[in-house]
């Protein structure tokens, strides 16, 4: 525990592994953002452990369809979940998933 000057009370937890974190984007129809989120997650985090959870809500374009096909298929650490409603998907989604953590 770290008290700041304003007593403000800041704890630290020790985490001894690193845990498995799941990044759980919602998607529908927009692909081109996805890719773009993904890539950037793939580019950026250093954290070792993770998984990208997709969860489509109901994606009707074609091309759409079609990124999303690459993604169930391609054996990555990307998953993948079909048609949840997206107030649903960021309460149960979470809680389906193996992690030690979960921030909503």
């Amino acid at each position: 525990m770290v008290r700041d000057g304003a007593g403000k009370i800041k704890v630290h937890y020790r985490v001894s592994r690193n845990p498995l974190v799941s990044i759980i984007i919602p998607t529908k129809d927009r692909w081109d953002m996805l890719r773009q989120c993904i890539k950037s997650v793939e580019s950026v985090t250093r954290y070792p452990s993770y998984e990208i959870v997709v969860v489509d809500n109901g994606s009707r374009t074609a091309k759409a369809k079609e990124y999303l096909s690459t993604l169930s298929k391609n054996g990555s650490s990307i998953g993948f979940r079909d048609r949840l409603i997206f107030p649903r998907s960021t309460i149960t989604g979470p809680r389906k998933r193996t992690e030690s953590f979960s921030c909503s």
